[in-house]
Formats: structure tokens, sequence, C-alpha cells
């Protein structure tokens, strides 16, 4: 096993253990100020460890892994609330769109990257007017 390969496994289980712990904890965790765009970050790097795992060997169980993360992100929205009032969150939310449109074309899963491509369109006009820098 490479060094990659160590690091990947190290950094994948820390993920996985708190990608668990944040779903049998939820309540509590929402209650202490967990936000559902702190949920989505934790899916979205997990959704890029194995994306990058992919990149490194090939292995289309990885991408498939990868997909199963963002989709879940798009689906339950999870950089949506706050987005336009916090460019950061915003920011996010593109760079999922970015990262899944990537996955989604290496797929070849075009009707897919059709809808994203037209989303990041959108978000893309929306934050222009969210964020307008004065000319000052």
């Amino acid at each position: 096993m490479g060094r990659r390969d160590t690091y990947f496994y190290k950094v994948f289980k820390v993920y996985t253990q708190l990608w668990k712990f944040q779903q049998e904890n939820r309540q509590k965790l929402v209650e202490a100020g967990l936000r559902r765009w702190e949920i989505g970050e934790i899916a979205s790097r997990i959704g890029q460890l194995y994306f990058g795992q992919y990149m490194q060997t090939s292995d289309a169980n990885y991408l498939s892994e990868s997909y199963i993360f963002y989709e879940a992100i798009l689906t339950r929205e999870y950089f949506k609330e706050g987005m336009f009032q916090d460019v950061n969150i915003a920011n996010k939310q593109l760079r999922f769109l970015a990262r899944f449109i990537m996955v989604c074309l290496v797929l070849n899963r075009r009707e897919m990257v059709q809808q994203l491509v037209n989303q990041l369109k959108v978000l893309v006009d929306e934050c222009k007017r969210a964020f307008q820098v004065c000319p000052c």
C-alpha cells in the first residue's frame, strides 16, 4: 500500500466516523447549533475523497460512491439555507456543483450534467445579484 493509499484510508476513516456520529446524534447536534450546510460540507468532503481516490486508481466503485454522496447533497439541499446571506455558503454550493458536474461527466450522465449546468448558471446569476460589489 502506497503512502497516498495510507493517507486516503486514514482520512476516509475519520470522515466516515464523523458522518456516522452526526447521523446518530443529529438532533442533539442541531440543538447545539449544527447547521445543514455543515452537514453538507462533511458529505461533500467524503464525495471529494471518493473522487480523488477514483482519479488515483481508476476504480469505478469510488466514482459511484462519489456520485451517491453528491446526489444526496443535491436532493437534500444542504447548502440552500443562508446561501444568499453568506458568500462562503454560496461558494460551497458553487464548488459542490462544479465537482458534481465533473463526476457526472466521467460517468456520462448527460441528463444530470445538463440539469447541474442549468442550476449552476442560475446560481451564478443569483450570486451576482446577491453579492454585488460596490464600485466605490
